[in-house]
């Protein structure tokens, strides 16, 4: 999943449908802007007229509530403006 939670209101529907439709074994990588990812977004939006909308969920939130439902952190990294975590189970 990349660049969606920021558009999210709730985290918690779309990493339960992450967690069913994912194999045991398989992996899910969720990924956001970083806050100068945001800006240049925010910037680009703004030259053509527009806002670009960003609600209160993060990548953190997210991590969270993979934790919960029981998926380990593997990974993380920062790059091209972005947050990327992916996570795995058993």
């Amino acid at each position: 999943m990349a660049d969606v939670l920021h558009h999210l209101e709730d985290v918690a529907p779309i990493v339960s449908e992450m967690v069913r439709v994912v194999r045991p074994r398989g992996t899910i990588l969720v990924a956001d802007f970083t806050d100068q990812g945001f800006a240049c977004v925010a910037a680009v939006h703004r030259a053509e007229g527009h806002e670009h909308r960003r609600s209160a969920v993060t990548v953190d939130e997210a991590r969270a509530a993979l934790a919960r439902a029981g998926w380990e952190l593997r990974g993380e990294t920062t790059g091209q403006l972005h947050r990327v975590t992916w996570f795995g189970r058993g």
